[in-house]
């Protein structure tokens, strides 16, 4: 019987006999399956690792992921290289590869979520569309929708902020129902609360903004600044309790219980003394330099009987009547020397 090479040999010029080397195998291996029912159906995910009681059991479309815990990851699906990490969590996230779930019921139903990080119990429950995002804390966004680029920390922090995208809300309840609101800083127990409708709002203090409805660019900052201050546009408010009066706009209020009432104007509390030049002001305005009227050019200052300060040409018509009788005397006494 003639001997013939197997297809990993061949014989060399010399008679040598040299082995050929087979490719490596890169295709993905099977999953890595650990406890009752995990992975048990588990389909087109493979390189996954599946650690507890069903834990991916019905997972689809997933490769690459570690999963561990209950019913963690139960149905995932789309949702490739994911983390899920606790009893429940991510038990049927979809469309969500790249997601991170570290939590009782975190990121249970969440959907849409790529990149997205669901850290804490209930954290993103079942947020929606809210890709690159950062959920921390229980319940923050729990339900959230349509809110991408945003970070959310806090105990029920942004649950309801629907279509507030790219937005900072940090604290208990911050942000809790600020529903439209894209580009907001909302930092403190119950900022921006209900502020729906405030779009790059910056409320910053416990309850800062708590009900601004309809704010157009604010700037709250201070305790419980701004909480009222609904149906407002380029509002700023800085201090304890400073608020505005509704429907007014281009404002300012700077100190504790600042309270502007109407557009284009600026309030700084009765109590407060402003100095210019100085760090001690003795009055409600101390200046300890010089102060310019440009509307007043060699006249006076006078007020009504309301307290209303206006420009007056009074001296200056005073100075001309002096002139005209100093010309007056001196021609009546040019005249008596002549005598």
């Amino acid at each position: 019987m003639r001997w013939s090479p197997s297809p990993s040999c061949s014989l060399s010029p010399a008679g040598r006999i040299d082995a050929q080397r087979s490719p490596p195998d890169t295709s993905p291996g099977p999953a890595t399956q650990l406890g009752k029912h995990a992975g048990e159906f588990a389909n087109e995910s493979p390189e996954g690792l599946f650690l507890g009681d069903s834990a991916g059991r019905e997972a689809t479309t997933s490769s690459y992921s570690t999963i561990a815990g209950h019913a963690a990851g139960y149905r995932v699906k789309a949702s490739p290289n994911v983390v899920l990490l606790g009893r429940s969590a991510g038990e049927s996230l979809a469309g969500a590869p790249s997601a991170v779930a570290v939590g009782s019921s975190a990121g249970r139903h969440a959907k849409t979520a790529d990149h997205t990080v669901f850290i804490g119990g209930s954290a993103g429950y079942a947020a929606d569309t809210v890709d690159h995002s950062i959920f921390l804390g229980y319940a923050a966004g729990r339900s959230i929708r349509d809110n991408k680029q945003s970070v959310i920390a806090g105990y029920a922090a942004g649950e309801r902020a629907h279509r507030a995208h790219q937005s900072v809300m940090a604290g208990p309840l911050a942000g809790y129902a600020a529903n439209d609101s894209p580009r907001s800083v909302m930092i403190g127990q119950d900022a921006g609360l209900y502020a729906e409708q405030a779009p790059a709002a910056i409320m910053i203090g416990p309850a800062a903004g708590q009900s601004a409805r309809n704010a157009t660019n604010p700037v709250f900052i201070g305790a419980n600044a701004g909480k009222a201050a609904a149906n407002t546009a380029d509002v700023v408010l800085i201090g304890t309790s400073a608020d505005a009066e509704p429907g007014i706009t281009n404002a300012v209020g700077i100190g504790r219980g600042a309270n502007p009432a109407r557009s284009n104007t600026w309030h700084i509390p009765e109590a407060l003394k402003l100095g210019v030049g100085t760090s001690a002001p003795t009055a409600q305005l101390h200046t300890t330099r010089n102060v310019r009227f440009a509307a007043l050019a060699n006249g006076v200052l006078v007020t009504d009987r309301a307290g209303n300060v206006s420009a007056s040409s009074l001296l200056n018509e005073a100075l001309k009547e002096i002139a005209r009788l100093k010309v007056r005397v001196e021609a009546l006494e040019a005249a008596q020397c002549r005598q």
